[in-house]
């Protein structure tokens, strides 16, 4: 899709998206404050001239489909289906409906619980990758690609100031706790497989 015009004054939404940005980090790169950054794309402000030239570097490490020249990004796994075998046996039905209905609560629970922690890990994966690609773009090392030229040529670009910058953002990346460890993922996934097998169960015993 082609990139929207910078001196629009258009929300970056999508940019700061894109590579795992707080409101704070992008402020910093930009040298306004988060609050600053969420008027912006609130629509309640406009960027200073200053930003928006600061912006542009940012956007020329957009993947080509945004006009950019950075790459991709991943494809982000979703979460795996699980099976729904019935249990056989039997019981009173007075005592099937109401473990039913207790069943079905704590499976809307367990799903959404495990839905809000896949999207936190794609959101932190989203941010590790953002700032390493930011990293290796901005700052490239010996012998790597170099920083794309319409940024390193910018008026505004400043070397040790996105230095600065980077290094900020990689410790504050790291230090980010994860959000859903394999053991954590595990139980839920297998709280959720069983609460819904014994509710599938439940309805067969139940017809």
């Amino acid at each position: 899709m082609p990139r929207r015009s910078l001196y629009s004054n258009a929300p970056d939404v999508d940019l700061r998206a894109h590579f795992g940005l707080t409101q704070a980090e992008l402020g910093r790169f930009l040298g306004v404050t988060a609050a600053q950054v969420g008027h912006v794309e609130a629509g309640r402000n406009a960027w200073s001239v200053v930003a928006l030239r600061r912006l542009r570097l940012l956007e020329w490490l957009m993947p080509p489909a945004d006009g950019g020249l950075g790459p991709e990004p991943p494809a982000w796994a979703t979460a795996v289906p699980v099976a729904l075998p019935e249990l056989p046996g039997g019981l009173d039905a007075m005592v099937l409906q109401q473990r039913l209905r207790e069943v079905h609560f704590q499976a809307i629970k367990a799903r959404y619980e495990l839905g809000k922690r896949h999207k936190l890990v794609r959101a932190h994966a989203r941010r590790q990758w953002g700032v390493a690609v930011l990293r290796a773009l901005l700052a490239p090392a010996v012998g790597k690609a170099p920083t794309p030229a319409p940024v390193v040529s910018s008026p505004v670009f400043d070397a040790e100031a996105v230095g600065r910058w980077l290094a900020t953002l990689q410790a504050d990346a790291a230090a980010a706790p994860v959000p859903l460890t394999p053991t954590q993922q595990a139980l839920l996934t297998l709280r959720l497989r069983l609460l819904e097998e014994e509710a599938a169960a439940l309805e067969a015993l139940l017809q």
